[in-house]
């Protein structure tokens, strides 16, 4: 890529993360952990965090 190009595998105008063409999906679709102040894009990301970081708390299936 040159100099002031966004990555080869980034999927869509704009920056990364931004709009509907970016690969990891918009900052509109986070997940927050509901024991402390952290956001996830990926569902699958906060259940590891909370196993890790909460272990006395409970892993949702999913968020609503």
């Amino acid at each position: 890529a040159s100099a002031g190009s966004w990555p080869e595998h980034h999927n869509g105008p704009g920056p990364p993360g931004s709009g509907r063409g970016a690969r990891m999906g918009s900052m509109t679709d986070v997940h927050q952990c509901p024991f402390c102040e952290l956001r996830f894009v990926l569902l699958t990301e906060l259940q590891m965090h909370i196993r890790i970081d909460h272990p006395d708390r409970e892993v949702p299936d999913r968020t609503n």
